[in-house]
């Protein structure tokens, strides 16, 4: 059972939203509690995703923020990135599967 549970949430992150007394017409905010190498993904944990910063509308629902997290998580964002070193790797990678 201990396997099975660890395969299971094997890709798996923590985040904290914070949600403030003007949510929703303010985004939350969005931390990691443990960092992922991630070019989106500032030293501090901090996210930086237009979704909840410049682009956001008090319409998304936390639904939609927290998808919109997964598919940044997964493709990241390389021409928009805080983390230089992690956006070229992710750059070098996407590159090699390409040439498969």
């Amino acid at each position: 059972m201990g396997v099975l549970m660890e395969q299971k949430y094997k890709n798996t992150v923590s985040v904290l939203l914070t949600f403030n007394a003007l949510y929703p017409f303010e985004a939350p905010t969005i931390d990691f509690l443990q960092i992922p190498f991630h070019p989106n993904v500032r030293e501090t944990g901090e996210l930086c995703y237009n979704l909840v910063q410049r682009d956001y509308k008090q319409e998304y629902t936390l639904l939609s923020i927290i998808n919109g997290l997964r598919i940044l998580l997964e493709e990241g964002n390389t021409e928009d990135y805080v983390n230089e070193t992690a956006a070229i790797e992710w750059e070098k990678q996407k590159n090699q599967k390409g040439q498969l």
